[in-house]
Parts: C-alpha cells; structure tokens; sequence
C-alpha cells in the first residue's frame, strides 16, 4: 500500500479487496488511516471476515451481487451478510443483465437511499458493435442487447453499459424518483470518497 501511495503521490482514492485474504484487516487500518476509501469486492468472504474487515475500517462494497460465485450457500453467504452490515454502502450494477429487479429492490429496502449507489460495470468493449472480442485472456461475446458473456461458460464478463444507461435502467423500473436518482447516483458516491458536492463540476 505504501509502495502504491507513493508511485501515486498520495491520490489513491479507493482500493477493492477481498477480506479473507491473510492480512486484510491490517491493509484495512493502515489504507484507512491513509484517507484510502476501502471496499470489499470480488470475494467470498465470511461473515466474522466481513465484520473483522469493517472493524478495520472498510466503508463499502462494490458491485454486491456480482463479481463472486455463480453459486453460494443458501445462507449464511457474503452476500445477505454485507446487506445486513449497516455500517456498508453498497454499489449496484443497474443495467438489467447483472442483478434482476427483484434484487435491486430487495438492496433499496435494506440499504435504504443513503447507502445505496447506482454503478456500472463497464468493460472496454462498451460501445463497441455486438460481436465475438477476446477481452481479459477470454473469448466473449457483446450481444445486441449490450449483454457481454464468456463464449464458452455460463458467466458475464462485464457490461457495455454506461453509468447514464445504468441509471436509465434504474429509472425505467420507476422505484426511484429523480431526486431519489440522484441521490443514488452523484450525492451518495461523493459522500463515499469525501468530496466536498459544491467542488466536484
């Protein structure tokens, strides 16, 4: 981390990390200690691994519902764990591939509006036209509908949506009002990383 903050000169924003991994917690207190915005992500942690990692200082979740195994324990899993944990927000990837409806407003109604953030997942193919890429070592395709999957295996392989189609998904399920919406997707994110809302245009 330390290394990191230095190639950086100091502007490490926010550091994903799985809180398993031996030695989390200390990354934690330290990237926190360092006004590092510290996120849980692309893991399958515990839930005593979730709270170790919040004690340390762990703030958020990134993209909760993705970027973990196709298939979880019925319960306890990471996943009802971090809804739960009130001291995460979470993000959620509102493009209408990653997560169902039903999911996102099962998050609204835990997290409540405060702690909810509206995300994309957006891979360098975004924008592109549909078709078979080799994106990250794999063969994926980019269907019409902006859906990118892993050619030979059950599985997403990121999104092309950006954040505005993710928020005019999110819009489109009409859970959100459009103050609501922005609340989820400019004054909940800034709050997160601590940028003063009046600085940030």
């Amino acid at each position: 981390l330390r290394e990191w903050m230095d190639l950086a000169d100091g502007n490490i924003s926010i550091v994903t990390l799985a809180p398993e991994l031996p030695g989390a917690p200390e990354f934690i207190a330290e990237a926190s200690s360092a006004g590092v915005t510290v996120a849980l992500g692309h893991h399958l942690g515990s839930h005593d691994d979730i709270r170790r990692a919040v004690d340390a200082g762990a703030t958020y979740s990134t993209h909760l519902g993705n970027g973990i195994a196709n298939t979880l324990p019925r319960h306890p899993n990471p996943i009802w764990s971090q809804l739960a944990c009130d001291e995460l927000t979470a993000g959620f990837i509102s493009d209408g591939h990653h997560l169902p409806r039903e999911f996102i407003r099962v998050a609204l109604r835990s997290k409540g509006l405060d702690r909810f953030i509206v995300t994309s997942d957006a891979a360098p193919l975004a924008g592109l036209e549909p078709g078979r890429y080799k994106f990250g070592g794999q063969d994926v395709r980019l269907d019409e509908n902006g859906k990118i999957s892993m050619v030979y295996k059950d599985a997403l392989a990121g999104s092309a949506s950006t954040m505005r189609d993710c928020v005019k998904q999110l819009a489109e399920w009409e859970d959100l009002n459009r103050e609501q919406l922005m609340r989820v997707a400019r004054e909940n994110p800034l709050r997160l990383l601590g940028i003063d809302e009046s600085q940030s245009l």
